[in-house]
């Protein structure tokens, strides 16, 4: 199985879809086809993902440099009960392209 980064999206707290970045996505391939990740049948697979926007120049550096995906001021709470999340795009073994979509509800926030 393949994840398809260029078929698979970001949907922010306000219902806007963006480009999707993952854990590997550096700031010279923000306007990269980013190649898809294979998950070898039955192996555990660790990733985040986070909108491509949210990425921050590193100066040159290989460390991936971004954005949290909230605020942490005084403007956070207004971010209480919004959705977030993906919908990543899947290629099976087979050939078949199958999407699955995940979303996650802010419950609470503590700003700094």
């Amino acid at each position: 199985m393949w994840i398809d980064w260029d078929r698979s999206v970001f949907v922010d707290s306000v219902g806007g879809s963006k480009k999707i970045a993952n854990a590997e996505t550096r700031w010279s391939q923000r306007y990269a086809t980013l190649p898809p990740t294979q998950i070898p049948g039955l192996q555990p697979y660790s990733n985040y993902v986070f909108p491509i926007d949210n990425l921050v120049d590193s100066g040159g550096s290989p460390d991936q440099l971004h954005r949290p995906l909230f605020p942490e001021d005084k403007t956070a709470p207004q971010f209480v009960d919004r959705e977030f999340g993906c919908v990543l795009a899947f290629r099976m073994g087979d050939g078949r392209n199958q999407n699955y979509e995940f979303r996650f509800k802010v419950r609470s926030v503590l700003p700094r």
